[in-house]
């Protein structure tokens, strides 16, 4: 299923019944869920933009896209909605520290022999090296930094 159909007005007509209906109600009555990154920012407000687009397309076509039905992201939804002069940000936030070690403790990880801790030093590892690469900071680096930098949240 394609986008190509959608219009300015399409998009418009979507985001107003966004308003009028609220995100919860807009989002359940088309099979959306919110929004992960992806987001259509008009007049100061913020909109799923996937959600935006699969209606914003029943409004050209009389065709409603379900979520299901077509994909999101950069190179789909974002790039459409952004030829067709709408803003869309991407609205990923960092994990803090807390949610962070959320997560880290829902990991599925193996436990040293007679150890009955499990032990997340490697996935820990393994995250803080991507996390530099991605900063284009050199992903390897001596013992004593990986031990500051990272021992607070072994600790923890």
């Amino acid at each position: 299923m394609g986008l190509g159909d959608i219009r300015y007005e399409d998009v418009i007509a979507a985001t107003e019944e966004f308003r009028r209906l609220g995100r919860d109600d807009f989002l359940q009555k088309y099979g959306f869920k919110r929004a992960r990154s992806y987001e259509l920012v008009l007049d100061g407000l913020r909109y799923d933009s996937k959600a935006i687009a699969g209606v914003a397309h029943g409004h050209a076509t009389g065709e409603f896209l379900r979520a299901g039905d077509f994909s999101g992201g950069a190179a789909t939804v974002a790039r459409c909605l952004s030829e067709l002069g709408f803003v869309v940000e991407n609205g990923e936030t960092p994990l803090d520290r807390a949610a962070l070690l959320k997560h880290l403790r829902k990991l599925k990880v193996s436990r040293g022999p007679g150890n009955p801790a499990p032990s997340r030093h490697q996935p820990l590892s393994l995250l803080w090296a991507i996390s530099r690469e991605a900063d284009e900071r050199p992903r390897l680096t001596p013992w004593p930094q990986f031990r500051d930098e990272v021992g607070p949240l072994l600790v923890e």
